[in-house]
């Protein structure tokens, strides 16, 4: 049975490592990153806050606080920061009151020892957060070394580099960044694929399975040129038959661009004046038509693809699948047993004559003669 999905573990390394930097460098993600750039930024951000850190703590201990003393006070400070609120103009009264508790009352330059306190807060408030990521960062590096020493580093780069500059991951907010791994964990846990819409055509034309990067390349195509709104595809997850559907859909619009379709002319074609009906629930008519483009891999003329896929599913109605089945397995025998050119004409034929059962007797023909030129031969008229 073919799986449609492949669990790969370096995918969820690279997005985990991702997810986090989200809510580090909030302004970041919106330029084009590398995983080098990210490593070096995090140095950067840690080595400046220790230092501008080390500049409040000489300066308290100038003013002649004891070393002692300081670590006492940042460590209240520690335990307090989320209680301080900054843009309260009672903030220096507040720090004044817990001085005076963890110094006493014979501190010296009091009001600078506050003002520099207030000051601290900001930066003590990004420091607490970094160490805070750092302890979550450790167990992701322990993981990339662990990839590392498998040798596989170069991959997880590679993936990262692709989801930091998706368009999904600088449009969307911290829940739906939650949604999207939601997401990931979604289309990797365990199902039957004979479950899902048409799978048996998937059976019958020997596809692939695909990586998750190349949904995910989907997804962010569709949310790019507005054919889907990404909080509209999370929402999915919770109605099993269209869960069923969009996985199938994803699938098989994975394999079309891989075939070399471009993504934009097989909606345009399909779609244009259908594309909003399908807005909702993706309909098994969408998927037949990817189906039929699926079995014209080899066609290069898209508008004669999808002229013979519409004029099919027009004749033939769209709950006949029997038929839509023989015709897949003929054209998959001509393939087999002809030449691309051999192949085009006879396409060419089918769609302009309108005759399209000459696809299923020359497949059936060719694959009991072995060739299709002695299947071309029987069809002649003998004189």
């Amino acid at each position: 049975m073919v799986q449609l999905l492949l669990k790969d573990e370096n995918f969820h390394l690279a997005y985990d490592l991702l997810f986090t930097l989200k809510f580090l460098f909030k302004t970041e993600l919106s330029k084009r990153l590398t995983f080098n750039d990210v490593v070096r930024k995090i140095e950067e951000e840690w080595e400046n806050i220790l230092s501008e850190l080390k500049q409040h703590f000489d300066y308290l201990k100038g003013k002649g606080l004891t070393e002692e003393e300081v670590d006492k006070l940042f460590g209240h400070i520690i335990s307090q920061v989320d209680s301080y609120n900054v843009s309260n103009s009672r903030v220096e009264r507040q720090i004044k009151e817990d001085v005076k508790k963890i110094l006493g009352d014979k501190v010296q330059h009091e009001d600078d020892i506050v003002k520099n306190i207030a000051m601290l807060l900001p930066i003590y408030s990004k420091f607490y957060r970094i160490k805070e990521f750092n302890i979550y960062l450790g167990r992701i590096l322990e993981n990339l070394d662990k990839v590392a020493k498998a040798g596989k580093i170069s991959y997880v780069k590679k993936i990262f580099n692709v989801l930091a500059n998706l368009r999904l991951n600088k449009d969307l907010s911290p829940k739906h960044m939650r949604e999207f791994k939601e997401f990931i964990n979604w289309m990797e846990k365990p199902l039957d694929p004979s479950q899902l819409p048409l799978y048996h055509f998937i059976i019958l034309l020997r596809l692939d399975p695909v990586k998750m990067i190349d949904i995910v390349r989907c997804l962010d195509f569709l949310v790019k040129h507005d054919y889907r709104e990404f909080y509209k595809i999370t929402s999915i997850l919770s109605n099993i038959q269209l869960w069923r559907k969009f996985a199938m859909f994803l699938f098989l619009f994975t394999h079309i661009i891989k075939r070399g379709f471009y993504a934009n002319e097989v909606i345009n074609e399909i779609g244009h004046y259908r594309w909003k009906e399908l807005e909702g629930p993706i309909s098994i008519e969408l998927l037949r038509y990817f189906i039929i483009l699926l079995s014209l891999r080899k066609i290069t003329n898209m508008r004669l693809a999808l002229g013979l896929a519409r004029s099919f599913i027009g004749e033939r109605g769209y709950s006949e699948t029997i038929h839509l089945e023989d015709f897949c397995r003929g054209l998959l025998n001509i393939q087999k047993y002809g030449t691309d050119k051999q192949v085009k004409r006879i396409l060419s034929y089918a769609y302009f004559y309108g005759d399209l059962d000459i696809i299923i007797k020359l497949g059936n023909l060719a694959e009991a003669e072995g060739s299709l030129k002695k299947a071309l031969n029987l069809l002649r008229p003998r004189i």
